[in-house]
């Protein structure tokens, strides 16, 4: 029978966190055995303490509030690695999902030997409609990472298993295999955003491709620190701030480091970089002089409404 950790960073979101250890409860497992790591990067509402009293069967790693998504998640495969777990689950604690999306997802990388399996991903309120099926570059030099099928029907997608190059790190099935050969998250150049994809690239270019398992849903909202939104809802000076802070997906450094790795071809990379330089600097202007109405008109245009409607 097959082992899988399921790694879930966790950090001062006690209850959110409490939620998606009762849920994994259900989850179906009769083709696997599970053991849930929690990674605590250093929580004081008392996260740690509350998963050992409701949950003492899980497994609680202490982090010490400088690991960040990348750093806490790699803690945890380095102990499903040591403990020689046939996959890791790498899982945020903040989505819902259907019982059988594991069993479905490990039916999945059973066909997909090597490969990394996903899940389809849809809108917690509007559980119908789809935000992403795995994401691919486009556009100027790659720098555009759209989502498949985003804001599609689930029920218009017929495919069962669709490739993808790049996913977010919602939901991601490891093989073992994976990390030995492409090793763990790069904590020190992507701590907390695009570690996913800066991984899953790199998977790819050892050939282990992605495949989202269609049977597999997660339900999720689209988080207030994504650009589109967080454009529209803050104020300039807070969109300004974001190109400073590691916790935002507009941060300066993150996005370098990602340009000058993975832009193709690589000559440009520092071209691409200065794309992204330049639309941020349109949306603080865009901000700065042009009345909140249009910004959102602007932002509508550019997203689609119902990005917004279906959050």
């Amino acid at each position: 029978m097959d082992r899988i950790a399921i790694v879930i960073p966790a950090y001062n979101r006690k209850a959110i966190t409490l939620m998606c250890l009762d849920k994994l409860k259900n989850i179906k497992q009769e083709m696997f055995e599970i053991t849930i790591v929690i990674v605590d990067d250093g929580s004081t509402d008392g996260t740690s303490q509350a998963v050992r009293k409701f949950h003492p069967q899980v497994k609680v790693l202490q982090g010490d509030g400088n690991l960040w998504w990348s750093g806490a998640t790699n803690l945890g495969v380095k102990y499903a690695l040591e403990n020689d777990f046939d996959y890791i689950l790498t899982l945020n604690d903040d989505v819902d999902f259907e019982n059988d999306f594991l069993e479905n997802m490990l039916e999945t990388a059973k066909q997909y030997p090597d490969h990394i399996v996903c899940c389809l991903i849809c809108y917690e309120l509007n559980r119908a409609v789809i935000i992403s099926a795995g994401r691919y570059r486009s556009g100027f030099l790659g720098y555009k990472t759209p989502a498949q099928f985003h804001n599609m029907f689930a029920s218009e997608v017929k495919e069962r298993h669709i490739e993808s190059e790049l996913e977010s790190g919602y939901a991601m099935l490891i093989p073992q295999k994976v990390f030995h050969r492409v090793g763990l998250f790069d904590n020190k150049h992507f701590p907390h955003h695009m570690g996913d994809m800066d991984f899953v690239l790199k998977a790819g270019n050892a050939g282990h491709k992605v495949i989202v398992d269609t049977k597999a849903v997660l339900y999720t909202s689209q988080g207030k620190n994504y650009l589109f939104s967080f454009f529209v809802e803050k104020s300039f000076k807070e969109n300004l701030k974001a190109l400073f802070n590691v916790r935002s997906t507009s941060f300066w450094r993150t996005r370098y480091r990602f340009a000058m790795r993975h832009t193709r071809p690589g000559s440009l990379a520092f071209v691409s970089f200065l794309y992204f330089i330049l639309r941020m600097t349109a949306l603080l202007f865009i901000k700065a002089f042009l009345p909140k109405g249009m910004v959102k008109k602007l932002a509508y245009k550019r997203y689609g409404k119902a990005t917004y409607k279906n959050q």
